[in-house]
C-alpha cells in the first residue's frame, strides 16, 4: 500500500485532532474509566511481548515470499515482521476484551464529590494512552504493508514520537544480527547484504534512514 505524500498534513491533522479529542473525553470519562483502559493496554502489551514470539511461529501472518525472493533474506527477516504483526494483533484483541469492565469503573466516576478529580486525572491519563496508541500506529505504519511507511512517519506530527516506537524495531534488528552464523555467510555475499540492509530500512528495522 502506498501512502500519497498530499495526505502528509491530513495525517498530522488527524492525530493533533485525535489528541484533542481524546483529551476531551478522557475529561468526560474520568480516572476510573481510564485506568481500566491503561490497566488494559499495560497488560495487553505484557501478554504481547510474551506470546508474540510463540504465535509467530504457529501462523504466519505476513509470507516470507512477499518480502525477497532470497531464502535467506527470507529466514532473517520474515520471523521478525511476524513477531511485530502478531505483537500489534495481541495488543488490540485483549484490549477489545476488557472493554466489558468500563461500565462499571464509569458508575464508581459519578460518585458524588470526586467528580471533578476524577475528570482531571482523566486528562492526564487520556494524553498517555493516547500517546502509546499513537506509538502503536507509527509501528503499524513502519510494516510491509505500506510501501513508504517509514517517510509517512518522517514527514508528519509522528516524527515526535517515531524515536520511542524505534525500540521495538531496534529490538527486532538485533535479533537479525545476532544470528551470527547466517550474518557470516551475508558478508561472503555483498547482493544478499545489500537487500538484506535496504530491507531493514525500508521496514525501519535500521536506526539510519538516511
Amino acid at each position: 500500500m502506498h501512502i500519497e505524500q498530499t495526505w502528509f498534513p491530513m495525517i498530522s491533522l488527524g492525530i493533533i485532532l485525535y489528541y484533542v479529542i481524546s483529551l476531551y473525553f478522557g475529561y468526560k470519562k474520568g480516572f476510573f474509566v481510564l485506568l481500566i483502559e491503561l490497566f488494559s493496554l499495560f497488560l495487553s502489551l505484557a501478554l504481547a511481548w510474551f506470546l508474540s514470539p510463540i504465535f509467530s511461529k504457529m501462523i504466519q501472518l505476513f509470507p516470507k515470499e512477499t518480502i525477497s525472493s532470497n531464502p535467506l533474506i527470507q529466514s532473517l527477516v520474515s520471523p521478525v515482521l511476524n513477531q511485530v504483526l502478531w505483537f500489534i494483533v495481541i495488543v488490540i484483541i485483549i484490549n477489545v476484551f476488557l472493554f466489558i469492565f468500563k461500565p462499571i469503573a464509569r458508575k464508581i466516576g459519578e460518585v458524588p464529590g470526586i467528580h471533578f478529580i476524577n475528570g482531571i486525572l482523566g486528562v492526564v491519563f487520556s494524553f498517555v494512552i493516547t500517546t502509546i496508541y499513537i506509538l502503536i500506529l507509527t509501528a503499524v505504519l513502519k510494516m510491509p504493508f505500506f510501501d513508504n511507511g517509514v517517510e509517512t512517519v518522517e514527514n508528519t506530527v509522528l516524527k515526535h514520537v517515531n524515536k520511542y516506537s524505534n525500540i521495538v524495531f531496534e529490538y527486532a534488528s538485533q535479533e537479525i544480527v545476532k544470528n551470527e552464523k547466517i550474518m557470516n555467510m551475508i558478508s561472503e555475499d555483498e547482493s544478499v547484504k545489500i537487500e538484506l540492509f535496504d530491507l531493514m530500512k525500508k521496514y525501519g528495522l535500521s536506526k539510519n534512514n538516511e
